[in-house]
């Protein structure tokens, strides 16, 4: 499927394409006329993780170094993901949520959604939870970044250190999504309004930004040579982040919504390729080091459906993936987790 500045959505059971930003890619209220490195300090660089279809593990050993205020590992990080189930909405005044990204201790989630009464438009909304097998408690806005009452904003993305917010603006009138940068002196203070990223290598369509640890290094998607959607990464020197397209992955179909494993060696993405479950779904691809080209791609079992399905975080251990998972209508936040 060929596509330029678009995103996909499942309408009565025909696949409709929007013109815009494509950061919650799994779908928006049909009322809405919008389209859709470096890693963290400490992080380790030569865990054994497999990849996610090696099938017998043996007498494999796996050695997972776990970032501080993680949870402990509790899965089995050589089993497949086991069939996702939905996390319950944060807020009843929350709808259509999507585009979720945790605080590397998952006790905070940041999504983009239509809440009450900003509707029809995207914002940046968090919620928090005591411990890892508790709800999240009630939905509020990200403080400070939403000052632009009349755009869509998605894909929030905050910095270990809790002080650089990361997400995709789409202003009106526009019908293409840039990536912003917001910025606090404070973890619970507000974050100044944003401004937008200066990415060379890239022109016009920047969509899906995903950062771990830093904000040193960017993953996102943008229109490629061939005009579909692919996967781009971004480093930054000084004021200038320096694209390049992530070749090994990207397919002549779309590929949306890149996100990076805590080692930097696993990337999953949605892709509307041949070979899914129908519309978008989850791949991945593993490579030996952080610094690596990515093997051949493949489709990840258990967690795509017929709808439109696209990874959100991975969580550090490797044991849960949080997914946005969009039908006719609805669209909200999955989890998908690995047996111990």
């Amino acid at each position: 499927m060929t596509k330029r500045g678009v995103r996909a959505i499942v309408t009565g059971g025909a696949l409709v394409l929007l013109i815009g930003g494509c950061a919650s890619i799994l779908g928006i209220p049909s009322d809405v006329e919008r389209d859709d490195g470096t890693l963290p300090d400490g992080a380790p660089g030569d865990e054994n993780i497999p990849p996610e279809n090696d099938g017998d593990p043996g007498d494999a050993t796996i050695d997972v170094v776990l970032p501080d205020g993680a949870p402990p590992l509790l899965c089995d990080p050589l089993k497949p993901f086991q069939a996702p189930v939905k996390l319950e909405p944060p807020s009843a005044n929350t709808t259509f949520e999507g585009s979720p990204r945790l605080s590397e201790s998952e006790l905070t989630m940041y999504f983009d959604g239509i809440r009450a009464p900003s509707g029809p438009l995207y914002t940046l909304l968090q919620a928090t939870r005591s411990a890892l097998d508790q709800p999240f408690g009630p939905t509020t806005r990200v403080p400070g970044v939403v000052d632009r009452p009349d755009a869509h904003e998605y894909s929030p993305n905050i910095t270990a250190d809790g002080l650089t917010l990361v997400f995709e603006r789409q202003l009106p009138g526009s019908p293409v999504s840039e990536i912003n940068i917001a910025t606090r002196t404070l973890p619970d203070g507000g974050f100044n309004g944003g401004t937008p990223v200066n990415i060379a290598g890239t022109t016009g369509y920047e969509a899906n930004p995903f950062i771990r640890g830093s904000a040193n290094e960017i993953w996102f998607v943008a229109t490629g040579p061939d005009t579909t959607i692919d996967v781009y990464r971004a480093t930054r020197q000084g004021a200038q982040y320096n694209a390049t397209a992530v070749a090994e992955i990207n397919s002549d179909s779309g590929d949306y919504t890149p996100v990076i494993s805590f080692d930097g060696r696993t990337i999953y993405f949605a892709s509307d390729r041949p070979g899914g479950s129908g519309g978008l779904d989850i791949w991945s691809a593993t490579r030996p080091a952080a610094n690596g080209t990515f093997g051949k791609p493949s489709i990840v079992p258990n967690v795509n459906s017929p709808d439109n399905d696209a990874p959100g975080w991975v969580s550090a251990d490797g044991c849960r993936l949080y997914i946005s998972r969009q039908g006719v209508g609805t669209q909200d936040i999955w989890v998908a987790t690995r047996p111990k």
